[in-house]
């Protein structure tokens, strides 16, 4: 089977084919307007003057002669570049080229008026036959070597020559030759109108025009060998048709060379695509291996059967296996098995191109490494849309959820601690929202701690003690600052003394995000002082 052209291939060919039926249109349009000129004049004579003049062609090479002479030997199309150095080359040429087209017309002219003149002319009056012989004798380019007129008669079975034959040496007037073997048998009595076909006494194929003498049994013949009549249009047809197939050769070389060209070309452009796609694939495998290689997450390729076909190392790493070798070539259900027999990890979903098989799992190693992971399958297909395999991402979160545990655990024993404190713990934002209280805070205010969350300082004291705190709490979030106070408000109706430590809370970078108010009741000690 063939192999199926490249949209490059096609592009080149259907520019090649495109140009070469241009090209022939335009070679058949150019000779189309060359025969359409020639036949113009032809028609032209013929219309006017009722006969065929075949020196036209003539007269039409006469004056291309005219012009090849004046352009290669006078160099006339450039003449006024002699007389007027200054004229742009634009004029020059124009003038020029009207120069040598005016003088290739003046010479045609004068050419055709002197072949009127000369050869027409005298038979305006003649019959229409002749001038048609005339027109063809004067084809040629010296004396006819067989053109005469001869008187003849017949008599009885003969035909009798009344002028002496211009080829027949030992002939003379009143020769005569057998009727049946000369076409003026039948002429001689009744002349016909056109052109007569026959042998003459050479017995030569001669055609003629028999026109018979008034008042006599004399007719006049005018004829010339078929040979001769033709030899020139015999040439020129030949010439012709030799020239004709002469430029169909060349425009079929030239258009098969650019053919070459063009398919040459295109297979170079086809190459330099192939090759510039490879180097392009080459790249794109190499960023891809180095992507693969140096991931910190762990990858694996899996075949759409489910088979182990490439890990890279920090897979290997992440799962603690001796040699990656170990998991190539092993289906994935038997590994989870291995790794961690509680975990069922199907990819029958994951085989379809677009389809997650996603999840997280916690479990100890056959290798005997503790493991926390994420995990994501997923397929990829070829160029024909099927499914080429699957790529699995497995991140390890080991340390992250040992961290987490770790805070957590580090956050219980902290907010147990806070809690224990019999001292009034607040922490807010920078609106003076409350993020977090303690039981004891909360405690003194009959209410739970999950009750301050997310409330302003004025939703839970009166107005003239919200208005102080605020003012102090925007001065240690201003100037980032603690500030050490004894605040006197009332608390379940009845009037309270509170030292009052506030601190400005910061995140990782330093920025001031909130603020950490820690109170005492200092009620009975002053009482005591």
């Amino acid at each position: 089977m063939r192999d199926r052209l490249t949209p490059e291939q096609l592009h080149a060919r259907l520019i090649v084919f495109v140009g070469a039926i241009m090209a022939l249109v335009f070679a058949v349009t150019v000779f189309g307007f060359v025969y359409a000129l020639i036949a113009l004049g032809y028609t032209m004579v013929y219309g006017i003057v009722r006969l065929i003049n075949f020196a036209h062609g003539d007269v039409f090479m006469v004056g291309a002669f005219v012009s090849f002479y004046a352009v290669t030997r006078f160099q006339l199309h450039v003449w006024p570049a002699a007389v007027f150095p200054g004229l742009p080359y634009g004029i020059v040429v124009v003038v020029g080229s009207l120069t040598v087209m005016l003088l290739s017309m003046v010479v045609c002219t004068l050419l055709a008026i002197t072949i009127e003149r000369v050869a027409y002319k005298p038979l305006r009056d003649a019959p229409r036959i002749a001038a048609l012989i005339t027109a063809i004798v004067g084809w040629w380019p010296g004396a006819t070597r067989t053109a005469e007129t001869v008187l003849v008669r017949r008599v009885g079975d003969e035909i009798e020559y009344l002028s002496k034959p211009r080829l027949l040496q030992d002939g003379g007037p009143g020769m005569r030759r057998p009727a049946g073997q000369s076409y003026l048998a039948a002429a001689v009595n009744a002349p016909p109108s056109g052109l007569v076909y026959g042998r003459d006494y050479r017995n030569v194929p001669v055609m003629a025009v028999v026109r018979a003498v008034p008042d006599s049994t004399v007719a006049m013949a005018a004829e010339i060998d078929v040979d001769e009549a033709f030899a020139d249009s015999n040439r020129e047809t030949t010439f012709l048709a030799a020239g004709v197939l002469a430029i169909i050769l060349l425009v079929s070389g030239v258009y098969g060379a650019l053919g070459r060209a063009q398919a040459a070309e295109s297979r170079l452009k086809v190459l330099r695509v192939r090759t510039e796609a490879e180097s392009a694939l080459r790249a794109s495998e190499e960023r891809y291996r180095a992507i693969f290689e140096h991931a910190s997450s762990g990858l694996i390729i899996v075949s759409p059967e489910g088979k182990v076909l490439e890990v890279n190392p920090a897979l290997v790493r992440i799962l603690g296996v001796p040699d990656g070798s170990a998991l190539v070539g092993q289906s994935i259900p038997a590994i989870a098995a291995k790794m961690a027999p509680d975990h069922l990890l199907d990819l029958a979903e994951a085989t379809t191109p677009g389809r997650v098989v996603a999840g997280e799992a916690s479990f100890t190693t056959s290798w005997g490494r503790p493991l926390s992971i994420v995990y994501s399958f997923t397929a990829f297909a070829d160029a024909s849309g099927q499914t080429a395999g699957i790529v699995g991402v497995i991140t390890d979160l080991t340390e992250q959820r040992e961290s987490e545990r770790a805070l957590a655990k580090s956050e219980a024993v902290f907010i147990t601690l806070v809690d224990a404190m019999a001292d009034g713990v607040a922490v807010k934002d920078t609106a003076s929202r409350f993020v977090s209280v303690n039981r004891a805070l909360a405690a003194r205010r009959g209410m739970q701690p999950e009750d301050f969350v997310g409330k302003l300082t004025e939703d839970i004291f009166p107005p003239e003690h919200a208005a102080i705190i605020r003012a102090a709490e925007q001065a240690v979030i201003r100037t980032g600052r603690s500030i050490q106070e004894e605040v006197e408000a009332e608390w379940n109706g009845e009037r309270r003394l509170h030292s009052v430590h506030r601190s400005p809370l910061r995140d990782a970078s330093g920025a001031v995000v909130g603020v950490v108010a820690v109170s005492r009741d200092v009620t009975e000690r002053a009482r005591d002082q």
